[in-house]
C-alpha cells in the first residue's frame, strides 16, 4: 500500500485536479488514509482549476474551489509513493526530472 499519491498532468488545471479530488473522495470513503496531491509539468503557480472542470466536479458532489495549480518539483517527487500520469510523455518527462523516482 502507499501513503502518498501524486497525480500529474500538463497544467494542473483540469485532469489532475479532478483526478485528485475523485481519488481523495474514493479513498476516504473506503477508509484508506492516503494523502493525495496533484501537480503539472508546465503548470503556473496558484491558478485556480478551470471553470468547466470545477462544474464537472460539482456535478459529482466534489469541490475544486480551493485548488491552486502547482508545478512538479523534485521534492514533490520524493514525497510521493505512487505517481500517476495522464500520458506516456508525462512519464518520460518525470523520469528526466527525477530519475530516482522510476518505479513509482
Amino acid at each position: 500500500m502507499f501513503d502518498h499519491l501524486l497525480i500529474i498532468c500538463a497544467g494542473n488545471l483540469c485532469r489532475s485536479p479532478l483526478a485528485e479530488v475523485m481519488m481523495r473522495d474514493r479513498l476516504a470513503r473506503s477508509g484508506k488514509a492516503v494523502e493525495v496531491r496533484s501537480a503539472g509539468l508546465i503548470a503556473a503557480v496558484d491558478d485556480p482549476a478551470d471553470e468547466m472542470i470545477r462544474l464537472v466536479a460539482a456535478g459529482h458532489g466534489l469541490d475544486l474551489s480551493a485548488h491552486r495549480s502547482r508545478p512538479i518539483d523534485p521534492e514533490l517527487m520524493r514525497w510521493a509513493d505512487l505517481v500517476l500520469v495522464m500520458e506516456g510523455d508525462h512519464r518520460r518527462h518525470l523520469l528526466q526530472l527525477a530519475p530516482s523516482s522510476a518505479g513509482k
